[in-house]
């Protein structure tokens, strides 16, 4: 057989040499592996065949991540929550106070239409601490409205107004009563709220004993579903008694650190519907969300108080006893929990002035200020009326006081700001000059 000889000769380029040894080093180097290495061929398809794992792994858990992300934005899309009556504007949460305050209303919807508050708190965050704060407050006490005196318990069914403004009023009477500015209102449904109690089976530890069925429960024992129902409403409670205060307390502090567990939240989440149905707001669902997402992520511990039948007295209305309220350990408490530190620290000297035609509106104004940590040196009625209101600080650098100008704007969304002359004499270096609008 004839060998054929290479066609490279010694005029051959250095350049095609090299190609023709790395094409010879290349093909011994197949037949190694094919022929003397099967070892290594082996190990070659196991690291390939771990590739392909990994590979496979990853692109579940994306898949899992993109299938999730799109339902929790289809569940986002279907969250509704509403308003407690039809007619009611939804409104953003005020973004000028370090304090977000909501009013948490337990309403028992009764025949005729009739609604009745079994429990009343104030949720209050503060965004800059990331702490929470939660006033309880009896719902046997006096709320003064056009003139008239009712309980907050019945307060709802007294007001004889649209339903677009009902909830409004009883806000200004809530705020009136605390002195604290509320900035919405979140209200469950007893009702369904004690389904949700009974079927997610929501426990908690109670700090009191009581008997109830011929069964007798002791401080400190977990009770969960029906019983905790039981614990919360079906109990048949006067104005002497200051349990359900205290109750509803400890179950809202219970609720909102089990959501504190991720697996609970979530849950909370894939069952927004039912939410909807349990709990109506005049917040945006915006709000609402940002709200609910704030105060589960609060700091712990959670700072609370009750305002209850020590803070007052028995006093009989028209209707029923009722409890008339002693303002200065109200104020007390109320300041206690959402007192500004950064507003004391200013020390402006206020003035507030009712310049406007709703009686009380400065004493009002006066002690939401003051339980703000405002410096309040006179207080009274305006020499003229206004209509629109106005905050004079041409005796002070408004720079220096950037929180007190700040709250009041919360209280006073459309406030103007003036350095102009005041023209009558003052102690104050800031005077607030309320109007009508």
């Amino acid at each position: 057989m004839v060998k054929h000889k290479s066609k490279l000769n010694k005029n051959t380029p250095l350049w095609v040499l090299n190609i023709k040894n790395k094409i010879t080093r290349a093909n011994v180097s197949k037949k190694k592996i094919s022929l003397k290495s099967p070892k290594l061929l082996i190990q070659n398809l196991i690291k390939t065949e771990k590739l392909f794992i990994r590979f496979f792994i990853v692109a579940i858990i994306l898949g899992v991540l993109i299938y999730s992300s799109f339902y929790y934005y289809n569940q986002y899309k279907n969250i509704e929550f509403k308003s407690f009556y039809n007619e009611e504007e939804l409104i953003e949460l005020n973004q000028f106070d370090d304090n977000q305050n909501i009013l948490f209303l337990g309403i028992e919807k009764g025949e005729g239409g009739n609604n009745y508050t079994q429990f009343l708190q104030v949720l209050s965050f503060n965004k800059s601490l990331k702490t929470l704060s939660i006033l309880s407050v009896d719902t046997f006490f006096i709320a003064s409205y056009d003139g008239g005196l009712y309980t907050f318990r019945t307060l709802l069914n007294s007001i004889n107004d649209t339903d677009s403004v009902k909830l409004s009023k009883y806000i200004d009477s809530t705020e009136a009563f605390l002195g604290l500015r509320i900035d919405g209102y979140i209200i469950s449904d007893n009702l369904e709220l004690k389904n949700i109690i009974n079927n997610w089976n929501i426990s908690i530890n109670i700090d009191e004993s009581y008997k109830s069925d011929e069964k007798f429960y002791q401080s400190g024992d977990l009770i969960k579903g029906y019983e905790l129902s039981n614990y919360l409403f079906n109990k048949q409670y006067s104005r002497e008694d200051n349990s359900l205060s205290y109750r509803s307390l400890n179950f809202t502090e219970s609720f909102i650190l089990s959501n504190k567990d991720m697996l609970n939240l979530l849950r909370a989440f894939w069952e927004s519907e039912t939410l909807g149905k349990v709990f109506y707001t005049n917040l945006t669902k915006d709000s609402f969300l940002t709200f609910f997402n704030n105060i589960q992520s609060a700091e712990l511990p959670f700072y609370s108080e009750v305002i209850s039948l020590s803070d007052g007295y028995l006093y009989d209305t028209k209707v029923e006893k009722a409890l008339s309220a002693n303002f200065i350990e109200v104020d007390t408490k109320v300041s206690s929990l959402i007192k500004n530190l950064e507003i004391v620290k200013e020390s402006a000297q206020i003035e507030v002035l009712n310049g406007s035609s709703i009686p009380g509106l400065a004493g009002k104004t006066k002690r939401i200020i003051s339980n703000a940590g405002g410096n309040i040196v006179n207080s009274g009625n305006f020499p003229e009326s206004v209509e629109e209101s106005v905050l004079y600080v041409n005796n002070i650098n408004p720079e220096s006081i950037p929180y007190t100008i700040d709250y009041i704007k919360s209280l006073f969304p459309n406030i103007s700001i003036s350095k102009k002359e005041y023209k009558y004499n003052t102690i104050g270096s800031i005077i607030l000059v309320l109007g009508d609008k």
